[in-house]
């Protein structure tokens, strides 16, 4: 391990930090979605106690040809390891946990990887949730996620297989969801041919919306499916700009 730059063994400030911990992280934030009714599974052997990743999938309208939404549930270790701390800084020399004949040397502490942080059953977890739209003939048309800006925000999606440019909408209400005109035109929305786009809204908390386009089908069907409205808060800036002083300058000397 250490001829290969990796930490075998957590060091005294990481195993301090560990018992500074005294349960799984709590949902102290409001916007936190419960989604605890839902039929999760994971793809671990029925005897694994570090569960990291779950899934959830549904029909996502009516219909014997409707889309799919796909929910990938990521456990949350961030909410009880700060970044920079010595157990986030063992994580990240090592990046994984390494398996050797020998020995197994964890990223993280059992206590947080099979207990505190493990997406267990019937255990209440915090995790990230990242909410995919499958279409009927298996194109990925949305993967989106939320979070929060200062200023006008930049969105990402992941590419929609066929999709040769989208269309993406904004609104001030998820449902129902009325789009809000681009400034200086009627069109609801906007087109972009790439991935991502800045929506040019204000403070305050708003919901877009994203659909593919396929050219290459016949024109009644080329728009794909709409995402769900995703969340997204844009904060009022805590900082302004000063703009320094002007410098006056001297010139000492004679010039040819």
């Amino acid at each position: 391990m250490l001829e290969r730059g990796l930490q075998p063994d957590f060091s005294a400030q990481a195993l301090d930090e560990l018992a500074r911990i005294t349960g799984p992280a709590q949902a102290a934030d409001k916007s936190i979605r419960d989604l605890r009714t839902l039929l999760w599974c994971s793809i671990d052997n029925d005897d694994s106690r570090d569960l990291d990743q779950l899934s959830v999938a549904d029909a996502h309208g009516s219909g014997s040809g409707s889309d799919v939404k796909l929910l990938v549930s990521v456990a949350d270790v961030d909410a009880l390891v700060s970044k920079g701390s010595p157990l986030d800084r063992h994580a990240a020399v090592n990046t994984t946990s390494v398996y050797t004949p020998a020995a197994i040397f964890p990223m993280l502490p059992e206590r947080l990887s099979t207990d505190l942080t493990s997406l267990a059953d019937q255990q209440d977890r915090l995790s990230i949730v990242i909410e995919c739209v499958v279409s009927s003939d298996g194109r990925l048309t949305s993967a989106l996620h939320t979070t929060t800006f200062y200023g006008q925000p930049l969105v990402s999606w992941t590419p929609a297989l066929g999709a040769q440019a989208y269309e993406v909408q904004w609104s001030k209400t998820s449902y129902p969801f009325k789009p809000e005109s681009f400034p200086g035109s009627t069109f609801k929305g906007s087109m972009e041919t790439g991935t991502s786009a800045v929506l040019p809204v204000g403070p305050g908390t708003w919901y877009y919306r994203v659909r593919g386009y396929d050219y290459s089908l016949p024109t009644a069907v080329q728009q794909m499916s709409w995402s769900d409205p995703q969340k997204l808060v844009v904060a009022k800036p805590k900082f302004k700009i000063v703009t320094p002083p002007k410098t006056k300058f001297k010139v000492v000397g004679k010039t040819k």
